[in-house]
């Protein structure tokens, strides 16, 4: 949050698996897959402008960052709503452009790994071993630099190695 107010850009991956504290699940390629919910909470509670970004490996080894337009951010008044249909946007912007591009898509994460009918099992589950009834939160403990085999990661890898060489 204090980078955007600072003017600066962020980039998140969203096209990961998470586990079902953090996310939301949306459709995407037919099947339900849990999905951070995080850029659709940052969009809404700082009104930044979310525009999705992906980058193709072009015939001669060059890379092209395509930019698209200012994806609109649905705001209803209920969060929850709102925090599942922008996700679902997101998600199925990212599934037009792999689509489009498959053989930019190279793919080993689990994305399915997380099912819907485990949320309730696991959330009991958790509850009852601990005293709090408070989610875990998620954090971030790892830098993650990933190659450019993935659409969209070109756009994080080189700001993260030029940080890191900094």
């Amino acid at each position: 949050i204090r980078l955007l107010k600072e003017g600066a850009t962020i980039n998140m991956l969203i096209d990961q698996n998470v586990a079902w504290y953090g996310g939301v699940f949306v459709d995407f390629f037919g099947r339900k897959a849990c999905t951070t919910s995080g850029l659709a909470l940052l969009a809404s509670h700082t009104e930044a402008p979310v525009l999705p970004a992906f980058t193709r490996r072009l015939p001669n080894g060059k890379y092209l960052l395509e930019i698209g337009k200012k994806v609109e951010i649905i705001t209803s008044g209920n969060r929850e709503s709102n925090v599942l249909i922008n996700t679902q946007n997101f998600t199925r912007i990212i599934e037009e452009q792999i689509r489009k591009y498959p053989e930019q898509w190279f793919w080993v994460h689990q994305r399915w790994k997380t099912k819907l009918c485990q949320v309730k099992q696991k959330k009991d589950k958790w509850l009852k071993s601990k005293k709090t009834k408070k989610l875990p939160k998620q954090g971030i403990n790892k830098i993650l630099i990933r190659g450019t085999n993935w659409i969209g990661d070109a756009v994080l890898t080189l700001p993260a190695v030029a940080a890191i060489r900094a």
